[in-house]
């Protein structure tokens, strides 16, 4: 956010032994305190990324209780399952884009639930979907505007997909985050 010398937002991209966690972090407000939720957050997703994202979440809540809290959205993907299952706490905004036998693609977007990580956690619900190399996952904290999602071309490389949404949809007046990742499938 224009005069803030740190951001409430932060990401995780952690790999585990059999998958990779993907999250996108809002520490509540601006500014420093924002910052250290976002922080403590993502060093105990980092810590924990193999466990199962609902315990993850809970895991967080707990040890944020002394902090102003954060809304979160999270991802895992599974390599062997060949699987995606994610949850969102709070209004962290997520899509995927999926490709289906035919060639075409779907748009699934995240049902996030409200809340505050650290305060008051809502009944958590994950999805799960299938996923083919290719598939492309947005998460981006409300530092954009929520036009963004029928705009993203989802076939371009990662960074530009990140780089234009932020510079056509982040907001001056808010922390702003995107993070995009594509399942690349077996790397073997």
């Amino acid at each position: 956010m224009e005069g803030q010398a740190v951001s409430g937002d932060t990401f995780v991209c952690q790999p585990f032994e059999t998958g990779t966690l993907v999250c996108a972090i809002d520490g509540l407000g601006h500014g420093e305190e924002a910052a250290v939720a976002s922080r403590l957050a993502k060093a105990i997703m980092e810590r924990h990324a193999a466990e199962p994202l609902a315990d993850l979440v809970k895991r967080c809540d707990s040890g944020m209780k002394s902090t102003r809290g954060a809304v979160a959205s999270l991802a895992r993907f599974d390599m062997a399952g060949k699987m995606l299952s994610w949850l969102g706490v709070g209004n962290v905004d997520g899509v995927l884009f999926r490709h289906r036998d035919d060639g075409s693609v779907d748009k699934e977007g995240m049902a996030s639930r409200g809340g505050v990580i650290g305060y008051r956690l809502p009944p958590l619900r994950i999805s799960t979907f299938e996923v083919r190399a290719g598939d492309t996952l947005v998460l981006a904290t409300d530092g954009l505007a929520g036009a963004f999602v029928d705009h993203i071309d989802y076939r371009a490389e990662l960074g530009e997909i990140a780089d234009g949404l932020m510079r056509d949809y982040g907001k001056t007046g808010d922390d702003a985050l995107v993070v995009v990742a594509r399942y690349i499938g077996d790397p073997s």
